[in-house]
């Protein structure tokens, strides 16, 4: 039985190269924030969810990312997060915040999407996934969690790496031998 999705997807060069975004524009958050983003193709919907430091002008590889997808029957959302690029920002800075902004996407490019995040993005993603605003599928690249113990415990153990028991929990009030 076929889903509709395709189980492998070939790149087409010649469409790519084509490829112009679609759908420059804004979406208005929940709490008035704009949300400025770049939509590229007509299809399944996937939404790039990019890290704390990340926004579209420094990271060509998302956009080129979209415009692949876009080529092959997929509509690829590249957006800068609040505060980030030609975003707006809203003080303070909330989970719940970062969860309207995509709930606004997924309302803009009609009412579902996959979403495919790095690093910090995961907290977004798996947040709208649990808020159910429409997420279809997650793609979840290097979420900043650690399986199968707590922060604290993952913060103790490198801890214990960088400074050896023997030494105040302060490092730069220790001497090193001379």
């Amino acid at each position: 039985m076929s889903s509709g999705v395709p189980a492998i997807v070939t790149f087409n060069p010649a469409r790519f190269q084509r490829m112009e975004a679609q759908d420059m524009s804004t979406v208005t958050s929940a709490d008035g924030t704009v949300i400025d983003y770049d939509r590229y193709g007509d299809g399944p919907a996937v939404i790039f969810v990019g890290g704390a430091a990340s926004y579209r002008a420094i990271d060509e590889a998302t956009t080129q990312t979209a415009k692949r997808l876009a080529a092959e029957g997929f509509t690829g959302v590249d957006y800068d997060r609040r505060g980030r690029g030609r975003s707006g920002d809203t003080p303070p800075w909330a989970l719940a915040r970062e969860v309207e902004d995509v709930a606004a996407l997924i309302t803009a490019v009609g009412g579902a999407a996959a979403l495919c995040t790095n690093s910090s993005g995961a907290d977004i993603a798996l947040a709208a996934a649990s808020a159910g605003v429409g997420v279809t599928a997650l793609a979840l690249y290097e979420p900043p969690f650690f399986a199968g113990t707590s922060f604290t415990a993952h913060l103790a153990a490198l801890r214990s790496l960088l400074w050896p028991t023997a030494r105040t929990t302060r490092p730069c009030a220790t001497t090193w031998p001379r």
